[in-house]
């Protein structure tokens, strides 16, 4: 026999499970994915000539680069922001570290890491250069910034065009090994520039100088990386002129 109580309770279920459901499907829908972390953008240049034999690799946080060989660069890569560590290895089993420290890396910032040979650097170490990266595309031209990380080269280095006249005129000022310029402007095609020491007399290199007869592309950014060693061990590491196009 039915009681009050069962005619409540059968009542009660007959509201309370479908708005259990309902709710239930809901708390699924307002469910929203995990928020992408921030993160940077950045390229590495093998630049030290006294591990020229060896590819490196870097560790940034932990994103690591793939094999960068001596007087090449690797792509961007996205790594975290904030305040990362970093070491760079030799690319082999039980490979030497070759430098380690922290940087600090901002949110879709866009950043060049040089590893480098200062003047007396002792094998399986190196030296290190950061550098923010301003890609923003040129409305008319080209953009191009000089890069100095050789090993005991001519220090300072700039870059000069040659004018109508035969003279030099400067277009980057010249910097110290183990820094670079900001990005300047240069008018796109082909143009014979020179690299020059303090006084703008010019420096030929003894590899790379076509780099200086580039056709340079408009709306193009380039770095001019002048690397190599004045105690070259091979011609490997010889003064040379690199080219990285950043776009």
């Amino acid at each position: 026999m039915k009681t009050l109580l069962d005619t409540l309770q059968r009542s009660f279920l007959a509201v309370a499970l479908p708005a259990a459901l309902v709710l239930a499907g809901c708390g699924k829908d307002d469910e929203s994915p995990a928020p992408a972390p921030d993160q940077a953008n950045v390229l590495t240049v093998h630049a030290a000539a006294n591990n020229s034999t060896l590819p490196i690799k870097s560790t940034i946080g932990d994103r690591e680069s793939a094999n960068v060989s001596y007087g090449a660069n690797s792509g961007y890569r996205k790594v975290l922001t904030g305040s990362l560590p970093v070491k760079v290895t030799i690319a082999a089993a039980g490979g030497a570290t070759l430098t380690s420290g922290t940087q600090t890396l901002a949110k879709d910032r866009y950043y060049s890491y040089f590893v480098y040979s200062a003047v007396g650097q002792a094998t399986n170490t190196s030296a290190n250069l950061w550098v923010e990266d301003d890609l923003t595309v040129p409305t008319t031209g080209a953009k191009v910034r000089l890069v100095h990380v050789g090993q005991g080269l001519v220090s300072p280095l700039g870059l000069s065009r040659p004018d109508g006249s035969g003279m030099l005129v400067p277009v980057v000022t010249p910097i110290s090994s183990g820094a670079a310029s900001a990005f300047v402007a240069i008018p796109s095609g082909t143009a014979s520039y020179n690299l020059v020491n303090a006084t703008n007399n010019t420096i030929v290199p003894l590899a790379g100088a076509s780099v200086l007869a580039t056709n340079f592309a408009a709306g193009k950014i380039y770095t001019i990386v002048v690397r190599g060693s004045s105690s070259p061990a091979t011609s490997n590491e010889q003064f040379t002129i690199d080219l990285i196009t950043h776009n």
